[in-house]
């Protein structure tokens, strides 16, 4: 008879993505990062040198929004149905970097979005309508990653998350708003 069988459905998949030959993971751990905490603490504190950033960590404690910090090397993501903001590293990280501030920012923001009545589109839209919704929701999870970069860049001479939104994406796109936030604070 399989042993399988008498198992549970979780200790079966745990078993079938088990690190070691045989070994089931804890089902409370799973795919936990292994430094998730240290991770996820490192983020805030960066994010807490911001005003932007002290928003978003706030509306954290307000919602007693839960993240998690899973080891994986896909996006990191909200998951409204559960009220659940999954932030993803690679199991080798072991301390916030740059684009790990800015995926909690966009995460933090997805959960804000949903809250205020802006959910992530239905995939059954027409192209153009479905497309036009994602970049809405796109451009304003950007707008709030570049106010806390640009806060990091100008209170604190923190130019990294600055250097990873460039990085990311187009320079002369970032220079243009570093140029805007400029030309309107003068």
């Amino acid at each position: 008879m399989n042993d399988d069988i008498q198992k549970s459905p979780i200790d079966v998949l745990n078993k079938a993505f088990a690190p070691k030959q045989g070994e089931l993971v804890d089902p409370k751990k799973g795919y936990d990062h292994p430094r998730g905490e240290d991770i996820l603490q490192g983020a805030k504190r960066i994010l807490g040198y911001s005003a932007t950033g002290q928003e978003l960590l706030t509306y954290i404690d307000e919602k007693d929004l839960t993240i998690k910090v899973l080891k994986d090397d896909k996006d990191s993501a909200y998951i409204s149905a559960a009220k659940l903001a999954v932030l993803t590293c690679p199991a080798s990280q072991n301390k916030a970097y740059p684009s790990t501030v800015l995926d909690l920012i966009r995460i933090i923001r997805e959960a804000q979005q949903e809250e205020l009545g802006y959910p992530r589109p239905s995939p059954h839209l027409p192209d153009d309508e479905y497309l036009e919704k994602i970049h809405e929701k796109q451009e304003d999870i950007f707008v709030k990653q570049f106010k806390v970069a640009y806060d990091l860049w100008k209170n604190m001479d923190i130019v990294d998350l600055l250097n990873q939104m460039k990085k990311d994406g187009d320079e002369q796109y970032i220079n243009n708003y570093v140029n805007h936030m400029e030309t309107i604070s003068e």
